[in-house]
């Protein structure tokens, strides 16, 4: 009599696999209906970290205009890599990018966003933060030369419009050869440092609305061009060019 007791206390306790089933079924929904918060609050991070990066940045450019004379660094020369703005703050021994200038500048110039999408880059993608365009890429632009410090684009996060991938230099209009678009590495938006220093996460739209990116053209004279172009990043080697 006591071991049929303990025999249906034991039942009575125990799980079928149909209720196991529904259990499993239950934390499934459960993980599905969570990881896409979990994932939205990693990109709300990495974007913080981009902001405050840009932010970092910007203090050493200006810090470089102000020792030349009012004279932005210049995105980059044809020389390739090993002239670009990056590079050239590692030349003049500028803190954080002296020693080896590929390491420092995934430490510094590279958007976590991008870095999550595309792993580590060659020695062409060391930077996701782009500088303005000029047509004579050695030649630098003449900050005082612009009147919206607060629209004009200093540092923006940018994309190459024949590969989708990181550009040095940005240009407003639909330049797909020489320079970079305005892109979205962060889901929706993408990042934007001024000339007066502050920085933002914008939509394209709202970049369309209220982005002026300097240009210095092969005359050598200064404008600030609207916004007409930038890039929806789509994933690894993926995006879509739109236009104003």
């Amino acid at each position: 009599m006591h071991h049929s007791i303990h025999f249906r206390n034991f039942r009575r306790n125990s799980f079928t696999l149909i209720e196991l089933l529904v259990v499993i079924a239950i934390i499934a929904i459960l993980a599905a209906m969570l990881l896409p918060a979990l994932n939205n609050a990693r990109e709300r991070g990495r974007n913080i970290a981009c902001l405050n990066k840009q932010k970092q940045m910007s203090m050493t450019l200006i810090g470089y205009t102000n020792e030349h004379n009012g004279l932005l660094l210049a995105p980059y020369a044809w020389l390739g890599y090993q002239d670009c703005w990056v590079q050239r703050l590692n030349n003049a021994g500028y803190p954080g990018f002296t020693g080896n200038a590929g390491d420092a500048a995934r430490k510094l110039a590279m958007c976590p966003s991008f870095l999550a999408v595309y792993g580590q880059p060659n020695t062409d993608q060391r930077h996701s933060y782009a500088l303005p365009f000029s047509v004579e890429a050695t030649k630098t632009i003449p900050v005082w030369s612009y009147r919206s410090p607060s629209a004009d684009v200093m540092l923006a996060e940018a994309a190459n419009q024949s590969n989708f991938k990181a550009d040095s230099c940005i240009d407003g209009w639909d330049n797909p050869g020489g320079a970079g678009a305005f892109a979205t590495f962060h889901g929706s938006t993408g990042n934007i440092t001024f000339l007066d220093g502050h920085a933002a996460s914008l939509s394209i739209q709202e970049a369309f609305n209220k982005v002026k990116v300097p240009f210095r053209g092969s005359d050598g004279k200064t404008t600030e061009r609207e916004l007409k172009a930038a890039i929806r990043m789509a994933g690894f080697g993926r995006g879509v060019k739109v236009t104003n």
